[in-house]
This record gives C-alpha cells, sequence and structure tokens, in this order.
C-alpha cells in the first residue's frame, strides 16, 4: 500500500489576492508548486498555477468573488490533486499581532477573536487574512492552521530602533 505524502499548504492573503504555495514534507521542505489568485472581487480575476508537474501549470479566469470563494476554489482544484489527508497543514502569514501574537503558533478561536480587534491596525490586510483562516477552519475544520506574524520581525529591534520607526511600546 503507499503511503499517502504529507504536505503544507501556506498562505499569504492580501487585500485583493492571495499566493500559496504546496510543500511536500519529508527530511526538507520541498515546494512542489506555487501560485496565486489574483484580482479577487473583480471579473478579471485569475487563477495561476506552476508546479514541478507540468500538467499543474496553468493560468485560467477564476470565480473569486471574495476570499472565501477563494478558499473553496482553491481547495476544489488541490481536492482533486490529492488524497485525502495529504494536506497536514495550513500556513499563514499574517501581518500584525499586537503584543500578544509574534510567534508562529497555532490557530485558535480566541487568536481569531483577538485579530479581530487589531483590524484598525491594518484595515487593507487583517482583514482578509482573519477571513481566510476562517474560510479554511470552516471547511477543514480538523485541519491545523498556523499563523506566522510579520511583527516578529520587529520583536528583538533595539527601543531606538522601535521608536525611529514609530514600533515602541507605549
Amino acid at each position: 500500500m503507499k503511503q499517502a505524502k504529507a504536505c503544507v499548504l501556506t498562505i499569504n492573503g492580501g487585500s485583493s489576492n492571495i499566493k500559496f504555495a504546496l510543500f511536500e514534507v519529508g527530511n526538507l521542505l520541498q515546494r512542489i508548486l506555487e501560485g496565486r489568485i489574483e484580482r479577487i472581487g473583480l471579473q478579471d480575476s485569475r487563477f495561476i498555477v506552476k508546479g514541478l508537474n507540468k500538467a499543474d501549470n496553468f493560468s485560467r479566469p477564476a470565480t473569486a468573488a471574495n476570499h472565501v470563494a477563494v478558499v473553496g476554489e482553491l481547495m476544489d482544484w488541490i481536492e482533486k490533486r490529492f488524497q485525502r489527508g495529504e494536506l497536514t497543514a495550513v500556513g499563514h502569514r499574517v501581518v500584525h499581532g499586537g503584543p500578544k501574537y509574534f510567534e508562529p503558533q497555532r490557530i485558535t478561536a480566541e487568536m481569531v477573536e483577538e485579530l479581530h480587534q487589531l483590524q484598525p491596525f491594518d484595515p487593507e490586510h487583517l482583514p482578509e487574512e482573519i477571513l481566510l483562516t476562517e474560510a479554511f477552519q470552516c471547511r477543514l475544520p480538523d485541519l491545523v492552521q498556523v499563523a506566522c506574524f510579520d511583527n516578529a520581525f520587529h520583536q528583538d529591534m533595539p527601543e531606538i530602533c522601535n521608536w525611529k520607526w514609530g514600533l515602541a511600546h507605549e
């Protein structure tokens, strides 16, 4: 019996697009495909994929009315190509986790609620990133989701740098 491979999907959600990559887990992570769905909410949305397998390479119109629909279209496509159980986790790039969230960690309902409170800090990206995590939760409730926060970069900067760049703690 063939053992199913384990794969991790990474998501980088923006205000009008998402970028994604699928990695096969082994001794090393190997990116087996990458892509994007762009112009979300517009009539000329595109779904673009480049993969190691040439059959996975395409660019086609997308039915991307919103970020929730994008998750459906992306997962429909992934589930046609991979066995059930091969997708073991989704990693999300999240722009800002406030003072509490800066290290990569599993997404919980509590975290999502707190991220909702932080939306005013980045109203162009954070709302869509939250929608993506919620859409994956609805589609695949047992799938592990992990958030990696951009503000992790600033955690070890000297206070003078944080002050200069407007990141000083109050």
